[in-house]
């Protein structure tokens, strides 16, 4: 009988608050399964996006996800979303290049101004959480659900920090104790082993950020520190 190992890809290592997964928001966070699954349902929403200033969230979608508010979508965005681009200037100024307006023709005859908006994810945001829906209430506890994530990665931080400084200690000693065993056996010279040792690391880690042997600790908390989190101060 032989024994699984399950695959190891470092996925634990990566995760951040917008892409952890329900087991890990479930497992690892110990989140309820109702906060995971609306964590899931608001992504879909309000997506992570690199720009969260550009705009590129559908309105009229939006407000179909958020519960329709105000029943139709003209009078909901009369008073959300132009409200916003009126009549004050410093508010105006402000959403200017979040806010983009599209007007069409639409119908049979294409005789009817149809006006639409594209939204930055944070503006998105913003209207979503006012929304006075079940679905805007879910989005408004979604936000503080966040809260609590943070909160919570920002606790096992110093757990993943003190296995990737483990991690980088045994791959400095198994490449040391390798090359040195070459020069007990004299196929190099003692004074070569650092420069050797840190030749081989550089094959498996970033060469930026690979100490020099020659390089010295300038504080007791770089020694605890891993290489690749010492280098560029």
């Amino acid at each position: 009988m032989t024994n699984s190992t399950a695959k190891r890809n470092g996925r634990s290592i990566v995760t951040d608050i917008n892409h952890a997964p329900k087991k890990t928001l479930t497992l690892t966070l110990c989140f309820t399964q109702e906060q995971a699954d609306r964590m899931m349902k608001v992504r879909r929403v309000l997506p992570i996006v690199e720009d969260r200033q550009e705009p590129q969230i559908d309105a009229r979608k939006l407000w179909e996800k958020i519960g329709k508010p105000h029943g139709r979508f003209r009078d909901w965005a009369e008073d959300y979303i132009k409200s916003l681009l009126g009549n004050d200037a410093e508010k105006s100024a402000r959403f200017q290049g979040e806010i983009e307006v599209e007007e069409s023709l639409v119908g049979k005859r294409k005789n009817v101004k149809q006006i639409d908006y594209k939204l930055s994810r944070d503006v998105a945001a913003k209207l979503a959480m006012q929304a006075n829906t079940v679905e805007g209430d879910e989005i408004r506890q979604y936000f503080l659900d966040m809260e609590e994530c943070v909160l919570r990665l920002s606790k096992h931080q110093p757990e993943r920090v003190q296995s990737l400084i483990q991690l980088d200690n045994a791959i400095t000693h198994h490449f040391r104790s390798k090359v040195g065993r070459k020069a007990q056996d004299g196929k190099i010279s003692k004074g070569a082993v650092p420069s050797e040792a840190a030749s081989r690391e550089k094959l498996l880690k970033p060469a930026l950020f690979i100490r020099t042997p020659n390089e010295r600790f300038t504080s007791r908390g770089d020694r605890d520190r891993p290489a690749f989190m010492s280098y560029g101060r």
